[in-house]
């Protein structure tokens, strides 16, 4: 036997034995595929196939109208939600489906800003995802704010009393490199910072413990790690201490206590 051949019967065997090895069949991927691609779209499931067929048969083709009421479709955010905070080590009622990244970062961010007023700093990741520091860099203008970006490893460097919101990504999207969530989360709140951490590459992939951590606001994809195929909603957390202060800026229909009361 050569060494080739030793080498592929003990990976064989480590497969065998892996706790994780029946989780493949859950996917349908065509035969001979290795996809380590799950990073920008996970693949299809089976049991997504039959969801998007009894959706589109059942709830869609003859419940019609009446499925935002008897298929739950209205519920579906907070269902979903619920689905997802244990992922993120969050807590009941605390995250909720809906939009997409982005557009939950600019929320986020709005909401972090408004909470500490007469603060003058939004501090970011430097090296951070692209889109999330065009956003921070959006929001600093609209609230008049000086954005500080440093290297992530000088975040907690940068924390002082003028700092409102620091805002940073779990894990670097280019080396997967983890940053230590609770300890810039604690330096943050040291100086009275609120912290918006981007989950897009965690969620599903990386433990975190958002609640434990008591990080504020936090932000993730469905489409990465979660499975959600192309245009899934992303997801927002925010802890129970700021449901009560915080406010968002994009206040549409569903952001009013009575929607269909169809209120002047």
């Amino acid at each position: 036997m050569t060494d080739l051949d030793q080498a592929r019967d003990g990976a064989a065997a480590l497969d065998a034995a892996d706790p994780l090895a029946d989780r493949r069949a859950l996917f349908d991927l065509p035969p001979g595929v290795a996809y380590f691609d799950g990073n920008s779209l996970g693949p299809v499931t089976h049991a997504s196939r039959a969801a998007i067929r009894e959706v589109v048969d059942g709830s869609w083709g003859t419940g019609l109208i009446r499925s935002w009421k008897h298929g739950g479709w209205l519920e579906l955010p907070a269902r979903a939600g619920e689905r997802i905070a244990p992922l993120v080590g969050a807590a009941p009622g605390t995250v909720i489906a809906c939009d997409n990244t982005s557009t939950n970062l600019f929320k986020t961010l709005s909401a972090a800003v408004a909470l500490r007023p007469g603060r003058t700093r939004l501090v970011i990741d430097a090296g951070d995802f692209p889109t999330d520091r065009y956003l921070a860099a959006s929001v600093a203008e609209q609230h008049g704010l000086e954005l500080v970006a440093v290297p992530a490893h000088e975040l907690a460097s940068v924390l002082d009393e003028r700092v409102a919101v620091l805002t940073a990504t779990h894990v670097d999207y280019r080396s997967a490199r983890i940053l230590d969530l609770p300890a810039i989360t604690a330096a943050a709140h040291a100086v009275g910072a609120l912290v918006v951490w981007d989950l897009a590459h965690t969620a599903g992939a990386v433990p975190v413990d958002l609640a434990g951590s008591d990080v504020d606001l936090a932000v993730g994809c469905g489409y990465k790690y979660l499975n959600g195929g192309p245009g899934a909603p992303a997801f927002v957390y925010a802890a129970p201490a700021l449901h009560a202060a915080a406010s968002q800026p994009l206040a549409g229909w569903f952001a009013h206590a009575e929607p269909f009361a169809f209120a002047d």
